[in-house]
């Protein structure tokens, strides 16, 4: 048995193929919660849990555009930024 290089193409088969085994996964969970009832999280939340996300997208569209030297040395801190402020809320 020989070993040969892969392929780009074979790496990307095998990605997809990891891809379609990570969502297999996930399905009956999805299934059981959509059965489960209740509330929806979404239903819970109010508007101003989208600040977030809105700024964190809002970040990666336009810092690289008016600080980007600023922008690639300080990027894992702004979203870190915005991590934490949906996150320590969320957990509290």
């Amino acid at each position: 048995m020989t070993i040969l290089p892969r392929t780009r193409a074979q790496w990307r088969t095998g990605g997809l193929y990891a891809l379609a085994a990570l969502a297999l996964l996930f399905i009956p969970g999805a299934a059981a919660a959509a059965q489960a009832g209740g509330q929806h999280l979404g239903e819970r939340l109010q508007i101003w849990w989208a600040i977030p996300f809105a700024g964190i997208l809002l970040s990666i569209a336009l810092f690289p555009l008016f600080a980007p030297h600023w922008w690639h040395r300080n990027f894992p801190v702004v979203s870190l930024f915005w991590a934490l402020l949906f996150a320590v809320p969320f957990i509290i």
